[in-house]
């Protein structure tokens, strides 16, 4: 990617052409956030949005798209108590932070608006500090993606990268990507084969020192018991993880792997952009507006209604508002009750 110049004064709209790099990535941020839903949901958020908000007005008025901590401050809690640098500062580095859990819903959204930029935070130290976006253009190859066309009862799911395990201790685990080579998978099945091995051996230990024991069964003999079989059932539910894994490329990251504040997030196996023949593991979480109600769409397991399938469940009437998902194109259409088959939407579009 390669950052466009950024200039201190910027034209208005044309009609002849294309909107300003600096407009299309703020005018992306602006539709990612409203159809995520963050902005609603924490200060860091709204001040994300705010700042993409007021640079496309300022930047189609032709005005400069810097904005201190009051500007700021101003659009988003005008009568908080605190002063404005002291307030927006850990807001800025939570946003920092996450920036680049962003990337590949900034450029989703950006192909679904047809536009080429997408936004980058930056900021000017000084006395006061400045803040602003800039706009990032997209790779020839993420700008000619194929974008599917979506019926009106359909739904197209964002995604939004979540904190790999242990991303406190590598920065670079924050964009919720781990490479997945040759070494950790054999490291990987080394590990579960050693695991398997131990059990193995504690099951055949107690069934031979349990053959030569003449005396009743104690409750210490059906705890020791009980733990085995723990254990053994942990194993198999790791190798079904792992075969629903490998099969199906995507599945639901277990919570122990996913941060506290992360919910609904899927992990999946992916080839690897940049070099041919390697994969790579990656946190998402996907979401979508729901076409009947408005609300937030989520992926969930199937289960039993929809067995070997991720489904998206909104979370209004999680229910009835039941979509498919593709983790490919990203889209959906309704398992249930929105009045239209998939065919027959495909028909009416």
């Amino acid at each position: 990617m390669t950052t466009a110049a950024k200039s201190e004064t910027l034209p208005g709209p044309s009609m002849d052409g294309p909107e300003p790099a600096i407009v299309q990535a703020a005018a992306v941020a602006c539709a990612y956030l409203t159809k995520t839903q963050q902005a609603n949901k924490a200060s860091h958020f709204k001040v994300f949005f705010e700042l993409a908000e007021q640079t496309v007005v300022r930047a189609r008025a032709g005005k400069t798209t810097d904005f201190t901590a009051q500007n700021l401050k101003s659009g988003v809690a005008e009568h908080a108590s605190k002063e404005a640098s002291g307030w927006l500062s850990p807001l800025w580095t939570k946003l920092m932070e996450l920036e680049p859990q962003w990337e590949a819903g900034l450029i989703d959204t950006a192909q679904q608006l047809g536009k080429t930029y997408i936004p980058k935070l930056g900021k000017l130290p000084g006395s006061p500090s400045h803040y602003f976006i800039e706009a990032v253009e997209l790779a020839p190859v993420e700008t000619a993606e194929p974008r599917p066309v979506v019926p009106p009862d359909w739904v197209h799911y964002t995604p939004e990268a979540v904190a790999a395990p242990a991303a406190w201790l590598n920065k670079a685990l924050t964009s919720g990507v781990v490479p997945w080579g040759r070494g950790l998978n054999w490291s990987v099945g080394g590990l579960i084969g050693i695991f398997l091995i131990v059990v193995l051996f504690v099951v055949w230990l107690m069934f031979a020192a349990g053959s030569k024991i003449a005396r009743p069964v104690s409750p210490g003999d059906l705890s020791i018991a009980a733990l085995v079989l723990g254990f053994v059932w942990l194993l198999l539910r790791v190798f079904h993880f792992l075969d629903q894994l490998y099969t199906f490329r995507i599945v639901m990251a277990p919570d122990m792997l996913t941060p506290l504040s992360a919910y609904d997030v899927t992990l999946e196996i992916r080839r690897h952009k940049a070099e041919e023949g390697q994969a790579e593991l990656a946190f998402v979480r996907y979401s979508a507006t729901c076409p009947a109600c408005g609300g937030i769409v989520e992926i969930h397991e199937g289960r039993r209604a929809f067995p070997d399938r991720l489904v998206g469940r909104c979370r209004r009437a999680a229910r009835e508002h039941v979509f498919s998902f593709d983790p490919v194109l990203k889209t959906g259409y309704p398992l249930r009750s929105l009045g239209r088959t998939p065919s027959e939407s495909l028909r009416s579009s």
